[in-house]
């Protein structure tokens, strides 16, 4: 087994994970749960749960970039301006309780999220064209990688703007 099927596994099932949670959280609020033990625990750690997802998704960015060789296209250098610095706010809040770290991490999530469904939207076919991207030396549609059959990059990072906009909306709920 190579390096990158291990990484990529590693990076599928940290998805799976966070796709697991985002139901749970889903579910727990359908049903009128907010006030269980699990909502409670998940809201008390929040912050800690966001800079985790924004740590691992910076690492593993660099990782398919600069280990496995993945150059990042045009809007996956827009997506990583929207998930690096969140690294930093987080950081930040967990030392000094910052509230605005939330708004300005759900700013940040809501533009990743549309740059990322734009990404899924055009690897799968189903919008435009890349010309500007294939212009810029790499093609946004290009599939790199696939985990599972269905997991690719930007699916991943869709994953993770979802998982941060859950995180922020579990922090506020009251």
């Amino acid at each position: 087994m190579s390096a990158l099927s291990v990484f990529n596994t590693i990076t599928g099932i940290g998805s799976i994970i966070i796709i697991l949670g985002v139901l749970l959280v889903i579910a727990l609020v359908f049903l009128g749960e907010t006030d269980s033990k699990i909502f409670k625990w998940i809201k008390k750690n929040a912050a800690v749960f966001t800079f985790v997802l924004a740590l691992g998704g910076m690492i593993g960015s660099l990782i398919y970039s600069n280990v496995f060789g993945f150059a990042p296209c045009e809007f996956c250098w827009s997506i990583r301006i929207m998930l690096y610095p969140q690294v930093v706010i987080f950081g930040a809040h967990l030392w000094r309780r910052d509230a605005n770290a939330w708004l300005v991490s759900t700013i940040l999530s809501i533009v990743g999220l549309g740059l990322s469904i734009y990404l899924v939207l055009l690897q799968a076919g189903k919008i435009g064209n890349d010309a500007a991207c294939i212009a810029a030396g790499v093609s946004c549609a290009k599939i790199d990688v696939i985990i599972f059959g269905w997991l690719t990059i930007p699916i991943m990072v869709l994953v993770f703007f979802v998982g941060m906009l859950t995180l922020s909306y579990v922090a506020h709920k009251k």
